[in-house]
């Protein structure tokens, strides 16, 4: 017992420089702190939620029989890291979405790929305080579905827009 106790101390001490290396590499990088994603009516959103801003924009690819892929949208986010925390993709199996995969794509940037189930058009845009990135997909499973109650807002989804999406009402 003693002896694996301190093969164990012994391990832990020779892997301590190259953690502490490590997180001193990615240090100052912005993180992915929570991915979601909802299903409405007429599309399906994603959220990525991140430490601090991020510019980017969404691409997509056609599908790839040989390798096994649907089409997908993917997103590079430079200067993200998120190492192994995000691995398992994440299933959404709503009719117009198959699943959502982050992984680091590069040592400098991750990478978000949306598989699709179903698609029509999407449209992105990013959201401050807290940071993150919004996708919303668009297409013909998601049309077909019932209504579930009103449609979703912003406010509804605790997403509140930009500073520069202010609103100034006047009455007189």
């Amino acid at each position: 017992m003693r002896r694996a106790l301190l093969l164990a101390v012994l391990a832990l001490t020779a892997l301590a420089p190259h953690w502490a290396r490590a997180q001193e590499e990615h240090a100052g990088r912005t993180r992915v702190q929570g991915l979601r994603h909802w299903s409405y009516p007429a599309y399906t959103r994603v959220v990525i939620e991140l430490s601090g801003p991020v510019r980017t924009r969404v691409e997509q690819l056609a599908a790839d029989a040989a390798a096994g892929r649907p089409d997908r949208l993917y997103l590079d986010l430079p200067n993200v890291w998120v190492g192994h925390e995000w691995d398992a993709p994440q299933p959404v199996g709503d009719g117009l979405l198959a699943a959502i995969r982050l992984g680091q794509f590069q040592s400098e940037a991750a990478r978000a790929v949306i598989d699709l189930a179903q698609y029509e058009r999407h449209r992105m845009f990013a959201l401050t305080g807290p940071d993150r990135i919004v996708i919303d997909v668009y297409g013909e499973a998601a049309r077909g579905a019932e209504a579930i109650g009103a449609a979703p807002s912003l406010a509804t989804e605790g997403l509140t827009p930009a500073p520069e999406r202010k609103l100034l009402v006047v009455l007189d």
